[in-house]
């Protein structure tokens, strides 16, 4: 990794403030600082360890894609909860399965971040921590156009839902 001498200036000075408000850490703040001002790039993967690497990040149009399918997913559990004929339609169908550990890992962390930081989309069922065990990004992404062609509706007619849970392959 390459930090310009400016970064550098700038995240050195964030470890000066660091030193002065955790005195009881600062002796591991002056070290951070030390590293960073000389340039011992070698030892910048310790302090940036925590921090995502760039193609691990979340893009925010992928943020708002996950948003998308949480808010289809409540939309589809609020159908579902009000409709008196639930005939043809099982509960696995309307639960949230959650992301792939192995390939989604990024989408389940952030719907952790948005149940467990942000509070919201609590009504859907966690499962094993929102990890599916399996991929379903695809599935979610045919079940978005469908939801998308009825406008996003708040309530759903049966037919709707029907429609949008068969688009789940």
């Amino acid at each position: 990794m390459k930090l310009s001498r400016v970064e550098r200036f700038l995240i050195s000075n964030q470890f000066k403030i660091l030193e002065k408000l955790y005195p009881n850490e600062a002796d591991s703040y002056q070290d951070q600082r030390e590293v960073i001002e000389k340039g011992y790039e070698l030892e910048y993967r310790d302090l940036f360890e925590h921090i995502y690497p760039d193609e691990d990040a979340l893009s925010s149009e992928a943020c708002c894609e996950v948003y998308d399918i949480l808010i289809m997913y409540s939309k589809i559990k609020e159908t579902y909860n009000t409709m008196s004929d639930k005939s043809g339609i099982e509960d696995w169908q309307i639960t949230f399965p959650g992301f792939d550990g192995n390939s989604e890992c990024e989408q389940i962390g952030y719907v952790q971040y948005l149940v467990d930081k942000k509070s919201k989309f609590r009504n859907l069922n966690r499962g094993d921590n929102f990890d599916s065990h399996a991929p379903f990004l695809k599935n979610y992404r045919q079940m978005l156009e469908v939801w998308k062609k009825y406008d996003r509706k708040q309530v759903l007619s049966k037919d709707e839902l029907m429609e949008i849970l068969k688009a789940f392959k």
